[in-house]
């Protein structure tokens, strides 16, 4: 009889690490989706305004150090230009439309040749 009691210890042992891996599993995989990463989290602060609904990133594009990102608030929305100092991302508001790559590149400084690449990935045009 101890025999069978040992038996059942020792499976119980391998079982619930088991349960508790497939328990745990789906938790950090939702919880990391309704986190936005550091770089949504710029692209908020910077176009953030008081009083009015948290923004929200709708699509980010990067080449290399730079990139573009388009946010919807409400009604409203816009693109700013992205740039990766080696810490953080810096956020340059850009004016209501869609620039060209000459404009992007004199509001941002980002490179033309980057900001035709950045321009053509980010809007669909490639």
């Amino acid at each position: 009889m101890s025999q069978n009691y040992c038996n059942i210890f020792w499976r119980s042992l391998l079982i619930f690490p088991i349960i508790g891996l497939i328990n745990l599993s789906d938790i950090p995989t939702t919880f990391a989706q309704s986190l936005p990463s550091p770089l949504e989290t710029a692209v908020i602060d910077a176009v953030q305004q008081p009083g009015l609904p948290t923004p929200e990133v709708t699509k980010v594009t990067i080449e290399g150090l730079f990139g573009l990102a388009t946010w919807v608030m409400g009604e409203a929305g816009g693109m700013v230009a992205l740039i990766n100092n080696g810490r953080n991302w810096e956020v340059t508001r850009l004016p209501g439309g869609v620039p060209d790559a000459e404009e992007l590149s004199r509001l941002s400084g980002i490179p033309v040749e980057v900001c035709e690449e950045l321009l053509s990935q980010h809007l669909g045009t490639k």
